[in-house]
């Protein structure tokens, strides 16, 4: 599983009533090897082409 971007973490450990699946989902991407970064303020899920 690849790291949390640190510069997401905000919005993933804000309260709200969705927190509990943004963490699923969060998870879920990571495990797969995607890339978190911001685009246009808010997390987004990025595939590095090598």
């Amino acid at each position: 599983m690849k790291t949390t971007n640190p510069k997401v973490d905000w919005f993933f450990n804000k309260a709200t009533p969705w927190q509990e699946e943004y963490k699923a989902l969060r998870a879920l991407v990571l495990s797969r090897g995607l890339t978190e970064e911001l685009k246009w303020g808010y997390p987004g899920s990025m595939i590095k082409a090598s």
